[in-house]
């Protein structure tokens, strides 16, 4: 019978757990030029990517593990050149202004616009950037006042990627107008 006081072995890792780690690196090395296994970003994945949040290991796909590790890579590479901070969701309200838009909503582009400009201050990327994020939404608002729809696009572009995917580049002066209406009534804060 085993000693109670005996060194436990580690486990082996699971073939899943190899692949995590490969993969993870792989992508790393690829998107922020860093060498070998940093146990840091393998944390962070990890951290999104588990069991607690309601993932699988089923659920689990290589691919997902590189959407993942290539935003934090993204988000790492940002912070330490000074770049802003990014928010790559897409709201769910946002997606349903746009299905409208798409299938001919009476307001077209515009109202996704309208609902972005409502709630943009809530698409803070990090906690820790909130003072960041008010400042860059100011620099927003100046441009709308300004009637600078270049500068204002290209905010949305670098600073909401997500949501800026969705608009069809002929219909972005309707999504800015808007942008410019919740301005313009005082709702973009």
């Amino acid at each position: 019978m085993p000693s109670l006081h005996a060194p436990v072995p580690e486990p082996e890792p699971s073939p899943w757990l190899s692949r995590f780690r490969d993969t993870v690196q792989r992508v790393y090395a690829a998107c922020a030029g860093q060498g070998p296994h940093d146990p840091q970003l393998e944390a962070d994945v990890r951290l999104v990517v588990n069991p607690s949040n309601g993932w699988r290991r089923g659920d689990v796909s290589e691919s997902l593990i590189r959407h993942y590790a290539e935003r934090v890579a993204d988000i790492r590479a940002r912070r330490a050149s000074g770049r802003p901070a990014v928010f790559y969701g897409v709201p769910g309200y946002f997606r349903g202004c746009c299905r409208t838009a798409r299938a001919g909503g009476r307001e077209g582009y515009s109202l996704p616009g309208y609902h972005l400009g409502l709630h943009v201050m809530e698409h803070v990327p990090d906690v820790s950037e909130a003072g960041d994020h008010e400042t860059a939404v100011r620099l927003l608002c100046r441009h709308l006042e300004a009637d600078d729809i270049d500068a204002a696009w290209s905010w949305i572009a670098e600073r909401l990627p997500g949501c800026a995917a969705m608009i069809p580049p002929r219909r972005r002066e309707a999504f800015l107008r808007g942008l410019a209406r919740a301005h313009a009534e005082g709702r973009v804060e």
